[in-house]
């Protein structure tokens, strides 16, 4: 996918996450260029999941199976995992501004307007 494609097809998610959520769409658009490889990752073309979101008991919606690389006690095993599938990248970046909402990670705090400028 040719990487102004992937912007178009994740910038309203992005812009979502600023206007209701004070997350600059900057940065949500960054972390999912390095966490699918620009939407091309085996993850984000099967289930439209860009951020590597697993699917666990509380969630309902539909998921995928696949393995993945976890350490357990330092040692590296592969695993088959469920992960979250989506209708669109889109309700990906809706479901990990969610995660960070519901988490209240301290990130979350520096990615305001009161730390950040907007050009």
């Amino acid at each position: 996918m040719e990487k102004q494609s992937f912007i178009n097809l994740v910038k309203d998610g992005a812009i979502y996450g600023h206007r209701n959520h004070g997350i600059l769409a900057s940065v949500t658009i960054a972390q999912a260029i390095l966490e699918s490889g620009w939407g091309s990752s085996t993850l984000s073309v099967k289930a439209k999941n860009l951020f590597g979101i697993k699917a666990f008991d509380d969630w309902n919606g539909a998921y995928t199976t696949m393995d993945t690389t976890e350490y357990y006690n330092g040692m590296r095993q592969t695993v088959a995992a469920k992960f979250r599938a989506y209708d669109s990248f889109n309700d990906s970046i809706k479901s990990i501004l969610n995660y960070y909402l519901q988490k209240d990670i301290e990130l979350l705090g520096k990615l305001t307007l009161s730390y950040y400028k907007c050009y």
